[in-house]
């Protein structure tokens, strides 16, 4: 583009024209040149940094380092020197991203007891409806496509954190979760299947082990059948 300006006109040009051209050119192309971030680490360890200001919690939750000890979310991405460390960081951000968004879609009050990691667990192991994979991979898929690559070195950790969340959404709204003591019906039916005790007589009911079992249809119902009304171990007489 240079060449052509410098170029045209006359053989004997207006040598003022020419350069007020060649300085319209350069002043426009200067204005709309966006040199290449310089370190990529440095950028998105900032924008991590930042995004967890904004979300204190995520930034306190606890995650798992590779030498098996743990530390906050905030903690580890303040660490990251090097692409390797920030990639940890990154993932470390998406997987309390994860887990923040669960809490709230399952309502569950908090995410270190043993009743909600066991909430959490089935849903990431359970496959939503019409799904192929489990939610975990569908979970796995979603975070490396919203992380940054050789291709795209930088990424709006807003935007790809809200798509991580939007997936969880889903995971949520379309897993069909089954109850406690359903599995835990299944659990004791295949139990007295494989042991072939499944025809014993039930010491409450009269009928079958297996059919006393079968009978299970909520919470009160598997405890009875469990243990009696009295609890595990005190079968009513």
């Amino acid at each position: 583009m240079l060449s052509e300006i410098i170029q045209s006109g006359a053989a004997a040009p207006d040598f003022g024209a020419v350069l007020n051209h060649l300085i319209t050119y350069t002043t426009t192309e200067a204005d709309q040149f966006q040199p290449a971030t310089d370190d990529p680490v440095k950028t998105n360890k900032n924008n991590l940094t930042a995004f967890l200001q904004a979300n204190s919690k995520i930034g306190q939750l606890l995650v798992e380092k590779k030498d098996g000890t743990t530390t906050t979310v905030t903690a580890i991405v303040a660490q990251a020197a090097d692409a390797d460390s920030l990639a940890q960081a990154w993932s470390a951000v998406a997987q309390a991203v994860i887990t923040n968004e669960m809490q709230a879609k399952l309502n569950l009050p908090d995410t270190t007891s043993a009743a909600s990691r066991n909430t959490m667990s089935k849903l990431l192991a359970a496959k939503a409806n019409g799904a192929t994979v489990a939610n975990n991979q569908v979970l796995a898929n979603v975070v490396a496509a919203n992380t940054p690559s050789t291709e795209n070195p930088e990424l709006n950790v807003a935007t790809a954190m809200g798509n991580i969340c939007e997936a969880v959404d889903s995971a949520v709204a379309n897993t069909q979760l089954a109850a406690d003591w359903q599995e835990n019906k299944d659990s004791l039916l295949a139990f007295l299947q494989s042991s072939n005790l499944g025809s014993l007589t039930a010491p409450t009911a009269g009928g079958s082990l297996t059919a006393l079992v079968n009978g299970v249809q909520d919470t009160a119902g598997w405890t009875k059948a469990w243990g009696g009304e009295n609890g595990p171990g005190s079968f009513d007489q």
